[in-house]
């Protein structure tokens, strides 16, 4: 499951305040028939985390050609 925290510095692993960033805010939106597992992961503590960073596309005009979505990322 990818998770994007909007804050400049993610929650904490190692003093709990990435469970509970989980459980408070994002668990109330998984589906129900979800929870339970999502729920019991967070419990488990197997919680990792990546980096995001942005990757502003470049434009490459080319005549006749158009796309659209995150095509400029890849």
């Amino acid at each position: 499951m990818i998770t994007i925290v909007p804050v400049q510095k993610d929650p904490s692993i190692a003093n709990g305040e990435m469970a509970n960033y989980l459980k408070t805010i994002v668990a109330p939106q998984i589906p129900h028939e979800l929870y339970d597992a999502f729920a019991a992961a967070v419990d488990k503590g197997n919680i990792r985390t990546m980096p995001n960073r942005s990757m502003p596309a470049v434009p490459q005009p080319t005549p006749g050609a158009l796309l659209m979505g995150d095509v400029f990322n890849m």
